[in-house]
């Protein structure tokens, strides 16, 4: 039988400083770990297509984790339905998504 492969989706504001720093530590332990989860970020007012700020740039290469490739995401219908679990890094954050999607209250978590 195969395990099925969590998902785990973080979200902050624009998706440039803190969704990505969690994505990319969190990708690192599940290398290290060698765990079955997939992790991604998006931000609530993203600008699809920019990059991690230099800021979370330095701090992930400090961890030897180089997010240089990564790129913002907008938070969407599908990536929620998508995810097992949304971690929301602020209040405001699960509120706007509940705000319109009431019904991912069980999985957006903050």
């Amino acid at each position: 039988m195969v395990e099925q492969q969590l998902k785990v989706l973080f979200v902050c504001t624009g998706n440039t400083c803190r969704s990505p720093m969690a994505e990319g530590l969190m990708r690192a332990e599940i290398e290290k770990q060698s765990l079955n989860i997939e992790v991604r970020s998006a931000g609530i007012a993203a600008f699809a297509g920019s990059p991690a700020s230099i800021e979370t740039r330095k701090i992930l290469l400090e961890h030897d984790i180089d997010f240089e490739s990564f790129r913002s995401t907008q938070v969407s219908k599908y990536l929620m339905d998508e995810s097992d679990y949304v971690f929301c890094l602020s209040r405001m954050h699960r509120e706007a998504i509940l705000s319109q999607h009431p019904e991912y209250r069980e999985k957006a978590l903050l």
